[in-house]
């Protein structure tokens, strides 16, 4: 009996590899905003994509998702934020059926379910946890030749865990939730973000001065959108605070995935998924030196689209860190956080802030000039910079330019510089026209006192590239007489 179940099982290899090899391979590329399951160059086979007549013809039963072929212990990962749903891991070198089911969401609030099948997930992963858009969830493992993912979606409710990779041949497709990979990804896009502000924790720069925007902040997300908000910090780490506190004040919506990293570029970011507010971050949790005078960038990303205005506060703290371990992120993935404005996509680059009042006289970055960086993005993600700016007696203007380092600012990049007060929304900004301001320019440019805040009081500034950049390019904004 054994050795007839191993020819079978060789047998059943052999007609793997022989159909592969007789098939034509066909490029996928998911794009519309998803990230892609696997690294490189994705390509499946007309014997085993969606639905494939060859398939059903050698094996009698319809094949309901398509083989990406990869290597074997090949990275993969989440294509959008999700929530894992049911995870299956089994040993075996060959045959393996081990399989990850994460919900995801598109901009249309439509839930599906994506299928990662010959998947072994991480051991970190967990079922109902969070994951976030390039976040790597396991691995792949042998079944046939080539090895492959296995990538299916469903729109069932309630989709049975078992039965992920065929279909019996007189069985419907489509009302049995299966629909095709590459179309359904086509045809929609990922459930999207926001921004809702920026803010800053200048603690070095502004000495031992105790002021929002100096040793604590706070920021404010708002119900009433489509989309996930979306917000981010400027952190200056000093011995007055080695530790960050992000919290809120909704139990309702306090879950979140964080990413920190230096401030500039978004590279080898570290990320912290399904996180529950308040969370601690230091040097131990980290990884980072967080030394004094250094400056970290912090995005704080909601699962959820909020149904309540809710408050977000950092604050230095003398506490040690959560006790989470983070994923790094790697260089390449580009659709983590993706924002919708007017019908367009951008990305987060980095933050600055302009801390002008409360840090008095100082000179200093953060406090009357300060720099962020954009980088360049692909298929039409226009790269955009934050800035937080305290308005004051010697900060009614506030310029901003662009150029390859601080001192070169000669480009004229096209760009769109929105601004409003801190603690408004872009809806919000509709009723109050005289307080917002969408810009539509060239780069340098100074905003006016018309757009200043009062002094002590913080507007927020969007700088977005409408056109995008060819390299690495520094943004400025700074105070008359700052440099």
């Amino acid at each position: 009996m054994r050795k007839k179940m191993t020819c079978g099982i060789a047998m059943l290899y052999i007609l793997l590899t022989v159909s592969m090899a007789y098939a034509t391979r066909v490029n996928l590329d998911f794009d519309n905003k998803w990230v892609n399951p696997i690294s490189g160059n994705m390509q499946t086979d007309t014997a085993y994509n969606y639905l494939s007549s060859t398939y059903q013809t050698n094996w009698g039963s319809q094949h309901i998702g398509d083989d990406i072929i990869a290597a074997l212990n090949a990275p993969v990962y989440a294509i959008a934020d999700g929530k894992v749903f049911h995870i299956d891991r089994r040993t075996g070198d060959t045959n393996n059926l081990s399989k990850i089911y994460i919900v995801h969401e598109t901009s249309d609030r439509v839930k599906f379910t994506a299928v990662y099948g010959h998947c072994s997930a991480v051991s970190s992963l967990n079922e109902n946890d969070y994951v976030v858009a390039g976040q790597q969830i396991g691995v792949i493992k042998r079944y046939g030749a080539p090895d492959h993912l296995h990538f299916g979606i469903n729109q069932t409710d309630n989709l049975s865990t078992a039965g992920w990779g065929r279909l019996s041949a007189n069985s419907d497709a489509y009302s049995n939730g299966w629909r095709n990979p590459s179309d359904f990804l086509s045809n929609n896009t990922p459930l999207l973000y926001r921004w809702e502000g920026t803010g800053s924790i200048i603690s070095d720069g502004t000495k031992d001065i105790s002021c929002w925007g100096c040793d604590k902040d706070e920021l404010r997300v708002h119900p009433g959108s489509n989309m996930k908000s979306m917000l981010t910090f400027q952190w200056q780490a000093s011995d007055r605070c080695k530790a960050l506190e992000i919290s809120c004040d909704s139990n309702a919506n306090n879950r979140v995935s964080i990413r920190i990293g230096g401030w500039s570029s978004r590279d080898y970011d570290r990320v912290y998924s399904n996180v529950t507010l308040p969370f601690v971050l230091d040097a131990n949790n980290t990884g980072f030196s967080l030394r004094n005078g250094l400056y970290y960038t912090i995005r704080v990303c909601f699962d959820k689209v909020v149904d309540q205005m809710t408050r977000v506060y950092a604050r230095c703290i003398e506490q040690s860190g959560s006790n989470k371990t983070h994923i790094v992120r790697q260089p390449g993935i580009n659709y983590d956080g993706l924002i919708l404005q007017s019908g367009e996509f951008s990305m987060w680059h980095g933050n600055g802030s302009i801390i002008s009042y409360d840090s008095r006289s100082y000179e200093c970055w953060g406090c009357n000039k300060d720099e962020a960086r954009v980088h360049p993005t692909d298929n039409d993600i226009q790269p955009e910079a934050y800035f937080q700016w305290q308005g004051s007696d010697r900060c009614q203007t506030l310029r901003i330019s662009s150029g390859d380092d601080p001192q070169h600012q000669d480009e004229h990049p096209s760009v769109e510089i929105f601004i409003k007060p801190w603690f408004l929304d872009e809806d919000q900004c509709q009723l109050y026209n005289n307080v917002c301001g969408n810009i539509t320019t060239t780069l340098p440019y100074t905003l006016s006192d018309e757009y200043a805040p009062q002094n002590g009081s913080y507007n927020v500034v969007r700088v977005r590239f409408v056109n995008g950049v060819s390299g690495m390019k520094s943004v400025i904004g700074q105070c008359p007489g700052a440099w």
